[in-house]
């Protein structure tokens, strides 16, 4: 999802089909809590990493009935590109001159 004022901003919408997931700390942590034991397929998703990339680091992992811990999973970034795109109009982004009438200059 794009800003359709500021071409640099933009957010991920990521749905999953699960109760199970979790974003990650800034410490790059993270935990799913109460997950029953059994065998699930891990997924991971980073914006600036490739779908091949993402996919190479799913796993099957086995969930038992104590707490889990799994090793370092390490998300590249490499061949991110970032592309330039149009705001919802179909037209460029207006360059910002100065002009207080540039809709993302405040007051």
């Amino acid at each position: 999802m794009f800003c359709n004022i500021h071409s640099s901003m933009s957010a991920v919408i990521v749905v999953v089909a699960s109760p199970y997931f979790a974003t990650t700390k800034q410490d790059g942590t993270f935990n799913i809590a109460g997950v029953p034991p059994g065998q699930y397929n891990l997924s991971v998703f980073h914006e600036r990493a490739s779908e091949a990339a993402v996919a190479r680091l799913s796993r099957k992992i086995t969930v038992g009935p104590d707490d889990e811990s799994f090793p370092n999973i390490v998300i590249s970034e490499a061949g991110y590109l970032s592309i330039p795109h149009k705001n919802k109009y179909g037209h460029d982004y207006p360059t910002d001159s100065g002009d207080p009438a540039y809709p993302g200059n405040k007051p």
